[in-house]
């Protein structure tokens, strides 16, 4: 007896563009979160910050910007924090400040 598979439905435009929006904002939010993650678990952050050179400020500003498109997207996201702090120096480096451990 031979199978007989139903017709399956075609998904429409909007379905269409609905997946690819989706697939889009996981994409962007899972780079986003390992390129933060690199930088702040980083044994020495300043390394990667200093192979950054003059490009770090730009890689910072990319990340607010990240961060606010993935809560136009989703209000409800919560990007990832740290207790790290960075100065940014006028000539577009970044300067992590090492934490003070007080005894």
């Amino acid at each position: 007896m031979p199978i007989i598979n139903p017709p399956t439905q075609q998904p429409t435009v909007k379905d269409t563009m609905t997946n690819l929006n989706t697939n889009g904002y996981n994409a962007v939010k899972n780079v986003f979160e390992q390129n933060f993650n690199i930088l702040n678990n980083a044994v020495n952050p300043q390394v990667i910050l200093d192979e950054w050179g003059t490009d770090a400020a730009s890689l910072f500003q990319a990340s607010q910007a990240t961060v606010q498109y993935l809560q136009i997207i989703n209000p409800d996201y919560i990007p990832p924090t740290t207790n790290n702090t960075y100065t940014h120096n006028p000539d577009g480096t970044i300067t992590w400040n090492v934490p003070i451990i007080e005894e």
